[in-house]
């Protein structure tokens, strides 16, 4: 918990980016019901911060616990309510519009986070849930292998929003 305080510390991004990029070695010792628990959520208020290196060092930090396996599907997909009247969307279905971000770095970035949760997700279920999720941001249908590589997917993301719409939350495609 100490550690995660930097994140609120709002005069130095420099330490709120190098904190998300450090975080999954934290992770890797403190297992995956820790990290779902405490730190995504921590690292979600990473994702609006002020300053574009401090949201692809999140993003960038939100691939690589996916990949090592520290992200459940539920989180990443979303769950329903237990009396399935409600559906809570996963870090995926919130996250996405930063597909079509103006930064590069972001968008980048948020390309490596989308590959990491296709490879986790794995076939079918990738095609069935995922891309779904962020065809509205894909130029065209992607094709499987393309998918599992940031390169791919950012090879097909329609153009970047200007920086007014992206703001303004016209970009997101719905």
């Amino acid at each position: 918990p100490q550690v995660l305080a930097f994140l609120n510390h709002r005069r130095d991004w420099q330490l709120r980016a190098a904190l998300c990029q450090h975080l999954p070695s934290i992770c890797a010792m403190i297992g995956r019901a820790a990290t779902e628990q405490f730190v995504v959520h921590c690292v979600e208020t990473a994702l609006i911060d002020d300053e574009e290196k401090v949201i692809s060092s999140a993003l960038r930090c939100l691939g690589s616990l996916v990949e090592m396996g520290l992200i459940t599907r539920r989180v990443l997909l979303g769950t329903r309510s237990k009396d399935k009247e409600k559906m809570f969307p996963g870090i995926i279905k919130k996250y996405s519009t930063l597909l079509v971000h103006p930064s590069d770095n972001i968008r980048y970035a948020a390309s490596f986070f989308v590959a990491e949760c296709c490879r986790s997700i794995r076939f079918p279920d990738d095609e069935v849930f995922l891309l779904p999720i962020i065809r509205p941001y894909l130029w065209y249908d992607i094709q499987r292998n393309r998918l599992q590589t940031s390169e791919g997917i950012s090879s097909c993301l329609v153009p970047p929003s200007t920086k007014e719409d992206f703001v303004s939350g016209s970009h997101d495609g719905t």
